[in-house]
């Protein structure tokens, strides 16, 4: 159905093969039935794989879609001609795929595109042939076949959209989620998306028999996962390409054929389609069919569930009985009926646009006493499986009304009998299978999903945007559905509490409005409902944001409309920024910006998902700490005007801060001196490590720093130190390395998995998987890097200080170490929260770490080594190493001798000898300069060290103002 108002050209809606399979080449993940795990068979190990509805039976995907705006190497020419030939544009570039999975900007005029059909096809294939390498990198022009041409969007006041869509095939096979697409507005081009891959050529299967080969094998997947036996629902022999994107960023192409496997056991639900080896039968990867979520509703809408009072709800359009002859109620419930004298109506759930089916037996039913002009009222509250039914028939009643009255008036599917099945033998869930829903009974632990509307409303929102995908643009996926589904339900309510009544009080099962906002990629964790709060947060954000500036009916009203556009052609969570744009544009020149622009862009940047050249974040960049007067300062600028619209508004900030070792926490305020925030540090001791970080508030969002959940406070060394072993990496340090999945290397920073683009001083830094083209580390790695043995005689201190860019899973999956001797002296963090461990450790820049290496080299010489060990899912970029140093103090800080006037010292020359200006006790001499042998007449150590954050990124070395003394960090 497609979810348009118009169509010219009606393609035929592709099948959910085709038009919902999740995380292909483009990069979109869902979920599963999270409660159950990854099964053990021959042909599939078991893979830790996150909740998602593809799993691949071989390797595991990734998570998410990593995008970047720089263009991959291969496609910078051709993206240099399209800039020449069509002005200013931006994309968006997978950066594991490097594909251009949007690119939008100023309009490609197409006279006539939007009214004629033929017109915006042809304006379409020629668009696709003159920059098809840049558009479909490897693919052939013969391979694109229309499958969308229809119009949409235009409601209140927006110009009108027609998208126009090529699937891809190789072949003759259809590639499942490729495609190529071209949205026009006011005439004109402003959107290009692709999914498309390079053109492997396939061998002409066995037809028939891979289907036969795989069923036993397909079944016992599925059968171990859902603890059921299971009946076959379809086979489909035909051969597709499934492109596939895994956790260690490699990507694979299978040809495959698929069956439908569904579960035979009610108290089992299940349904999966299994991809097999077209020529084998052998499992390649398998998709969820079902769409699970979790939330709450009452039975008299809208207060919501059985813990709020009740409220008598019309029922519309309900088919009933009066008199053995069947009547149906108008939209406002109401039913006629000849004469004048009371009757008696037969009661059920069943109406024009939906049937409420019983699980736990026979449909409810009740007879009724109607007077003319009266009001009869079922009321079956106190038995919960009947009241699910009546709770369901009203829900789904108002959540069709509302997206037809608000969203897509036009689209049929919101006029057709919707099958919504409550009291099924599971509990604490419900789901959605892209058409029909269905509604879990109570437990101990939560309520009947059936007796929650905002359940009801959230499941339909699933379904919803099943339907309203334009195929060749849009795709379902899991983090996606799940966040627009509880905006839907919330809008609706309007309360950003999503859920109430779910465990049998009115909190919230989910809140879209925290007081932290969550953002993309930092809070993805590859759960779907997590993920979903990302998206969900930014669209209640942006729900106060036009409210705020057009007022309430107005506000929702483009809210919403954002929503549906974001539903009908977002590929994934990344994607939705420009579908937002696209739809809030005005003259089809996307350019020149859109009438919303400002407010999109800082709610999205908020929530991490504004992106392109040109769109500011946040104002603030990585803190940048100077100290050329002796003090820790920042410039930031928060005056002036930022592509157009105004700077976010820069409010409070707060240093938090402890001397390493120390259990206690300090904070310290930053106030506003012009365009600086500055906060004051007491000065730490000489031979201290201060570790610091800082929240500042930018438009009342908290953005932090260092923005990494496993590593939140920023390092800074105080004193002298000397030192003993440096590398650059400017040349070939010569460790030695090795291991399982070795792949240390010295070499120039690619940007790979979240690596650095450069070093952090000299062009070459010394990491894991720099060069590969992928980035990642490998799965089931052991890998280890050791520097040289180093020779610590006579130093009483010694201690690593080097630079590092880590990227790598929660401890509690990956192991990233740093030891002495065999002596673990660092590891990356671990939740400890067993496979609902999410705290990966992300550096998103360079960060100056220090460990103390006393203890291991107090026999005379010490070896470092670096390490990581992996498991086989979720593979990150890994080490990158630049500018170590291990340095040392002959003597303690403090102690008289060591070059640093500390204590109630005079001065310090670094020697214990009399005579030379300062004694053996670091006292001025008689008759010594102030400025001799190296002695101070002032303190080593200023009144205050201050640290403020702004643009720009830390500097290397913080050269402290003090004689023979240093601060790093």
């Amino acid at each position: 159905m497609g979810g348009k108002t118009t169509a010219e050209v009606d393609m035929p809606r592709t099948s959910p093969l085709s038009g919902s399979l999740v995380a292909v080449l483009a990069g979109s993940l869902a979920l599963t039935t999270a409660a159950h795990g990854t099964p053990r068979v021959d042909d599939a190990p078991v893979i830790r794989t996150e909740a998602r509805d593809l799993e691949s039976a071989t390797a595991p995907l990734r998570i998410g879609r990593t995008v970047t705006v720089t263009p991959p190497k291969a496609v910078e020419a051709v993206w240099d001609r399209f800039l020449r030939d069509h002005g200013p544009w931006e994309a968006m570039w997978d950066e594991d795929t490097q594909a251009p999975v949007r690119m939008w900007g100023r309009g490609i005029a197409a006279p006539g595109a939007n009214a004629l059909p033929d017109v915006a096809a042809t304006a379409a294939r020629e668009l696709l042939r003159t920059h098809l390498a840049l558009i479909a990198p490897g693919a052939s022009l013969g391979d694109f076949e229309l499958i969308t041409n229809q119009v949409h969007g235009g409601l209140h006041g927006q110009l009108p959209m027609r998208t126009v869509a090529f699937a891809q095939r190789i072949d003759g096979a259809p590639v499942v989620g490729g495609s190529v697409g071209f949205l026009f507005k006011n005439d004109r081009v402003i959107v290009i998306n692709s999914t498309a891959i390079a053109h492997p050529r396939i061998a002409p299967p066995a037809i028939g028999i891979a289907p036969v080969n795989g069923l036993a094998k397909a079944r016992a997947w599925v059968e171990a996962t859902l603890g059921a036996p299971t009946t076959v629902l379809a086979t489909d022999a035909t051969v597709r390409l499934l492109p596939m994107v895994h956790a260690d960023r490699s990507t694979s192409v299978h040809a495959v054929v698929s069956l439908d496997i569904d579960s035979a056991d009610a108290a089992h639900p299940g349904r999966w389609r299994v991809f097999v080896d077209a020529t084998s039968g052998a499992l390649v990867a398998r998709q969820s069919l079902i769409k699970f979520a979790a939330g709450t509703i009452s039975y008299r809408v809208p207060t919501r569930s059985p813990q709020r009072p009740r409220t008598d709800v019309p029922a519309p359009f309900g088919l009933f009985s009066i008199g053995g002859n069947q009547a149906v109620t108008d939209a406002a419930g109401v039913v006629t009926w000849t004469g004048t004298s009371p009757v008696a109506v037969t009661t059920g759930v069943t109406g024009r646009v939906v049937r409420v089916r019983n699980s736990a037996g026979t449909p409810a039913t009740a007879t009724l006493n109607l007077a003319p002009d009266g009001v009869a009222v079922w009321d079956r509250s106190t038995v919960g499986t009947d009241d699910a039914q009546l709770t369901t028939f009203i829900a789904v009643n108002t959540v069709k009304a509302y997206a037809q009255a608000n969203l897509n008036p036009g689209m049929p599917y919101l006029d057709e009998q919707l099958s919504a099945t409550v009291n099924e033998a599971d509990t604490c869930n419900a789901n959605s299978t892209g058409d029909d829903i269905h509604f879990y009974r109570a437990s101990t632990r939560c309520e009947n999903t059936g007796r929650i509307a905002d359940v009801v409303y959230h499941e339909f929102g699933h379904s919803l945007h099943f339907q309203s995908i334009v195929p060749g643009v849009g795709n379902f996926d899991g983090g996606l559905s799940e966040g627009v589904s509880d905006y839907l339900a919330a809008t609706i309510t309007n309360d950003a509490g999503m859920g109430r009544g779910f465990f049998f009080n009115d909190a919230a099962l989910r809140n879209l409005d925290p007081s932290r906002d969550k953002r993309w990629p930092t809070d993805a964790t590859g759960e779907v409902h997590d993920d979903g709060e990302i998206i969900g947060g930014t669209l209640w954000d942006v729900r106060k944001a036009m409210i705020a500036t057009y007022g309430d009916s107005l506000g929702v009203t483009k809210a919403d409309d954002i929503y549906y556009a974001i539903i009908s052609r977002a590929t994934d969570i990344p994607t939705t920024f420009v579908e937002a744009l696209a739809h809030d544009d005005d003259d089809g020149d996307l350019a020149n910006g859109t009438p919303n622009l400002c407010l999109l862009r800082q709610v999205f940047s908020n929530h991490g998902l504004a992106i392109g050249a040109g769109v500011a974040a946040t104002g603030l960049g990585n803190p940048v700490v100077d100290t050329t007067d002796g003090s820790l300062h920042v410039q930031i600028p928060v005056g002036a005007p930022v592509g157009g619209c105004a700077a976010p508004t820069i409010g409070a900030g707060t240093i938090t801060w402890k001397l390493r070792g120390s259990p206690t926490l300090n904070s310290v305020p930053m106030t506003r001196d012009g365009d600086n925030l500055i906060g004051t540090i007491p000065p730490p001791p000489d031979g201290s490590v201060l570790e610091w970080g800082a929240a500042v508030d930018v438009d009342g969002t908290s953005m932090r720093f260092p923005d990494n959940l496993a590593d939140s406070r920023y390092q800074i060394y105080v004193g002298a130190v000397e030192p003993i072993y440096c590398a650059d990496f400017e040349s070939d340090p010569a460790w030695t390395h090795g291991g399982v999945g070795d792949s240390w290397e010295w070499a120039a920073p690619t940007g790979g998995a979240g690596d650095p683009r450069t070093a952090t001083s000299g062009g070459k830094v010394f990491g894991t998987a720099i060069t590969d083209g992928v980035g990642a580390y490998r799965p089931g790695s052991a890998m280890w890097a050791r520097m040289p043995r180093i020779d610590t005689s006579g130093y009483a201190v010694v201690r690593l200080q080097y630079k590092r860019w880590l990227n790598v899973e929660d401890g509690h999956f990956d192991q990233a170490k740093i030891t002495a001797d065999n002596h673990t002296l660092w590891t990356n963090f671990d939740s400890n929260n067993g496979d609902n461990s999410h705290a990966a450790h992300r550096d998103r820049e360079w960060r100056f770490h220090d460990v103390d290496l006393t203890a291991d080299a107090a026999d005379g010489s010490v070896q470092l080594e670096f390490s990581l060990a992996s498991d086989e899912a979720l593979e990150l970029g890994g080490w990158n190493i630049d500018d170590l140093c291990v340095v040392g103090l002959r003597s303690p800080p403090g102690a008289c001798g060591n070059q640093t006037i500390d204590g109630t010292e005079q001065c310090d020359d670094g020697n214990l000898a009399n005579g030379d200006g300062c004694s053996a006790t670091c006292a001025i001499e008689d008759g010594a300069g102030t400025d001799d042998g190296g002695c101070c007449s002032t303190g080593s150590r200023p009144a205050g060290t201050l640290v403020a954050i702004g643009l720009g990124a830390i500097v290397s070395a913080l050269g402290r103002r003090r004689r023979r003394a240093r601060v790093t960090g």
